[in-house]
């Protein structure tokens, strides 16, 4: 249902500026780093910096591998684990804040008030800092990666993701 409404890479250049009622730059919906494709609309970048505690505006990486269907059509998996709009399946999936903030940032939807009655809480990479946020990150900076072992934990920490 999310890609119908617009989550994916190739409606990136089609979001809508209710103000000049036209689409916006392509340069004030994402930009292109080193590794990622990143989202940088305010609000989507408003509730990723509260969730992991970052004051940085690092901008919200989207998938970086995986077909057309996978790459910059979802968040970033490493980053926003069970998160509703990864490109993995999860057990206990999270209707997010971000999920919630990126439907409103493509401006042809408005979600109804108090939005926080919509959101799931979402503990994966929760009050963690820059660090999953920045281009490169190293398992150190992966809250939800196993130190020793390097595979992906369970948000809880408790099991293999």
């Amino acid at each position: 249902m999310h890609h119908i409404l617009g989550f994916q890479s190739s409606y990136l250049p089609y979001f809508w500026d209710r103000t000049t009622l036209g689409y916006r730059p392509e340069n004030q919906v994402y930009e292109k780093t080193q590794t990622y494709t990143r989202l940088i609309r305010p609000e989507v970048v408003s509730w990723v910096n509260g969730h992991f505690g970052c004051n940085e505006n690092l901008g919200v990486p989207l998938e970086n591998s995986g077909s057309d269907g996978s790459a910059t059509s979802h968040f970033d998996m490493l980053v926003f684990g069970n998160e509703m709009l990864n490109p993995a399946s999860y057990y206990n999936t999270q209707f997010s804040g971000a999920t919630i903030a990126y439907i409103e940032s493509m401006g042809f939807f408005k979600v109804r008030s108090p939005r926080t009655k919509m959101e799931e809480v979402l503990v994966w990479g929760a009050k963690q800092g820059c660090g999953p946020l920045r281009d490169n990150p190293v398992c150190s900076s992966i809250p939800m990666t196993c130190k020793y072992t390097g595979r992906v934990c369970s948000d809880d920490y408790f099991s293999y993701g």
